[in-house]
């Protein structure tokens, strides 16, 4: 994210003429990955997570899960007074016999305040930036449609994203139309709750896979127009790999450990670790740690808070802070309605 913020910000200056004679910009769209609250207390790792609205953006396979109709809103606060701002959407798909599978809406800004800026040596003053981007996916078990049985056995899932982005450097704007795709795979394991005898913490056994494996491709993107006329712009994509074992599962206490490992197209691999615990899926307390391709954030820490006022309606709020280095810090706040 850090780097792709320095180019957007750096490379206002030579945004004119200089650029166009290559008819191309060299300036990224913003395609907003892993901003939220309960990834980034988790170092970012999210590719696993299942059935949470905020993890569209994540990886839309995870929509497959989602049960009920459910929303989220987020706001993250960074460097350079910039923003962050989302909204996730996911319905269900009624359906008498096979599953239909879940849709979902996305949308996000990204806003960085007015800063000065020069166009070829030639000071412009206070300029604007800022990215949109708008998307609608499509998430199911990969053999819901056709066979119940199976599907019941094989916990494969899959989900699709196509969204629209626009970046805004002043009066210059570009387009581009990008696509993720993603497949989370889950199985059930023993862990630890099937190995303890003491009862205070045993509790009741939840038999819900505990080991799930995640992978996807996010922001392949087409250009549909350059900041300048006739130009393009180059979007960097990325694909990962994670994978989630849950250690122990039941009433009262579960635990879940992760990793997950990354390659965008314009930067190196990065490799990151979380966990989160949660006692009686009310209170969540997460920490990660960047391991590899970090820039400034080693250890990142959140918590959550989950209400149930109904079987059927349910507010979740997740905050994360991210330490930054000499720079501060990050912090960010979700809210999420399931009803």
């Amino acid at each position: 994210m850090k780097k792709l913020i320095y180019t957007f910000i750096l490379s206002v200056s030579v945004i004119g003429a200089g650029w166009a004679e290559y008819g191309m910009s060299s300036i990224p769209i913003f395609m907003l990955e892993n901003y939220i609250p309960r990834a980034m207390g988790m170092a970012d790792c999210g590719l696993t997570v299942k059935g949470d609205v905020s993890f569209i953006t994540v990886n839309p396979a995870s929509m497959a899960q989602v049960k009920l109709i459910s929303f989220s809103v987020s706001r993250m606060n960074w460097l350079f007074n910039s923003s962050y701002n989302s909204f996730n959407f996911a319905l269900p798909i009624p359906s008498k016999n096979h599953s239909a599978g879940v849709i979902g809406l996305t949308a996000a800004l990204f806003t960085i305040d007015g800063f000065d800026a020069s166009i070829n040596g030639i000071p412009q003053g206070l300029m604007n930036s800022g990215d949109f981007m708008a998307g609608v996916s499509y998430a199911n078990n990969l053999f819901a449609p056709f066979d119940n049985i199976l599907a019941d056995q094989q916990h494969l899932d899959f989900g699709v994203t196509v969204k629209f982005a626009q970046a805004q450097l002043s009066e210059y704007k570009a387009y581009s139309l990008a696509f993720d795709a993603g497949f989370t795979y889950s199985v059930r394991v023993q862990n630890f709750t099937d190995w303890l005898d003491v009862r205070q913490f045993k509790g009741e056994t939840n038999l819900s896979d505990t080991l799930t494996f995640s992978f996807a491709f996010k922001d392949l993107a087409v250009s549909l127009q350059g900041f300048t006329p006739g130009s393009t712009v180059q979007s960097p994509w990325y694909f990962g790999f994670g994978v989630s074992y849950v250690g122990f599962d039941n009433d009262r206490h579960v635990g879940i450990v992760m990793m997950e490992v990354r390659k965008p197209s314009d930067n190196e691999w990065s490799l990151s670790a979380g966990a989160e615990y949660s006692y009686k899926k009310t209170i969540f307390v997460r920490g990660g740690y960047k391991i590899l391709g970090k820039d400034y954030e080693g250890f990142s820490f959140g918590l959550g808070l989950n209400f149930e006022v109904t079987r059927t309606l349910a507010f979740t709020i997740d905050y994360s802070v991210v330490p930054l280095g000499y720079h501060g810090s990050s912090d960010s706040f979700s809210l999420s309605v399931v009803f």
